[in-house]
């Protein structure tokens, strides 16, 4: 996607090409057959400091031993248990800032007193308020001239989006079967409505919902969006734009000889987004399972966000490339 398209063209003109069923499947076929490899990298345990070291050199020089070598790990099942801990950390502070009598209390005693709250007490607005990136200087302007009372009723709607989404369709027996785009009815949570433009979006939003529902709303954090673009190896897929659909490419600066910065693609619809990150969800399941390892799925998108922040990890100078050398941080904020 190309970001003068914002200015130009509908942003949104190629949607019905990436929605329809054959790009769909062309999709999920790339993403299957590169997911192993990151898989077994994922998992695959870590040496401990120095002993990598003579695992090397063992593969020089030949060592005797009076017994035999005990056998390798394949996988390390304590990488998943480390991310539902560090996931359960920051989840802590979202439950206790958007507890709902917590929220009652700004809307009956002191709206005013949200955003200042808001700022130091939720984990994404609080790294991008004090984020030293100039990509965000933009964002920190327009959310300093948002008033508190409409931050706080933006959050207040998203809340409770979730709430009844949850009742109505988050069941997990129902849930579970859900595998088409369409099935996830996230209407309340794309329309204009329940966000703030420029200032609270998709990114914002979903990574929030993922902290207080991990088993329900996945997190389409940048970090994500980059890891189904190494996924699918890059590929357009012969769309229009001739670029991913996962990544947004700014062609509004520099010259002829200026290398155009890629960035997530922050337009990316949350249902399609969503159906791509449940099937992928799918996959580690049945990986962990075929090498006895535990998948919980009350943490079902937890597992998702290790993997793909893995994947990007694979990728650093890729990275460092596509946006232009600014320091990404993986877990960044999308809008």
């Amino acid at each position: 996607m190309y970001k003068s398209w914002s200015l130009d063209e509908d942003p949104r003109q190629e949607w019905d090409a990436v929605c329809a069923p054959e790009h769909d499947a062309q999709v999920t076929a790339t993403i299957a057959s590169n997911f192993q490899k990151y898989f077994d990298s994922w998992l695959k345990p870590k040496m401990p400091e120095g002993e990598d070291l003579l695992a090397k050199l063992g593969g020089k020089f030949k060592v005797r031993s009076a017994r035999s070598p005990v056998p390798a790990a394949r996988f390390d099942g304590n990488i998943l248990g480390d991310a539902i801990a560090n996931y359960e950390k920051m989840a802590e502070r979202y439950r206790d800032f958007f507890e709902a009598e917590r929220i009652q209390e700004y809307r009956d005693d002191d709206p005013d007193a949200f955003k200042t709250d808001l700022s130091k007490k939720c984990p994404v607005i609080q790294s991008i308020v004090h984020s030293k990136r100039d990509q965000l200087k933009e964002w920190r302007m327009k959310y300093n001239q948002t008033p508190s009372a409409e931050l706080l009723a933006t959050f207040e709607r998203l809340i409770s989006f979730s709430d009844e989404y949850i009742t109505e369709s988050g069941d997990e027996e129902q849930y579970a079967q859900f595998t088409q785009w369409e099935e996830f009815d996230f209407s309340g949570f794309e329309e204009e409505r329940s966000g703030i433009p420029g200032v609270i979006g998709g990114g914002i939003k979903s990574i929030v919902l993922y902290h207080l529902h991990p088993r329900v709303f996945p997190e389409r954090s940048g970090t994500a969006l980059y890891g189904l673009y190494f996924l699918t190896g890059g590929s357009h897929f012969r769309l229009r734009s001739k670029t991913s659909e996962f990544l947004m490419i700014d062609d509004r600066q520099g010259g002829a000889d200026t290398n155009m910065k890629m960035d997530h693609n922050y337009w990316y619809s949350y249902r399609l987004f969503t159906s791509h990150v449940k099937e992928l969800a799918l996959r580690i399941s049945a990986a962990c399972e075929e090498v006895g390892l535990p998948f919980d799925v009350d943490y079902r998108y937890v597992y998702v966000a290790s993997f793909l922040e893995h994947v990007c990890e694979q990728h650093p100078e890729d990275v460092a490339t596509m946006r232009g050398g600014d320091e990404m941080g993986f877990g960044w904020a999308a809008r």
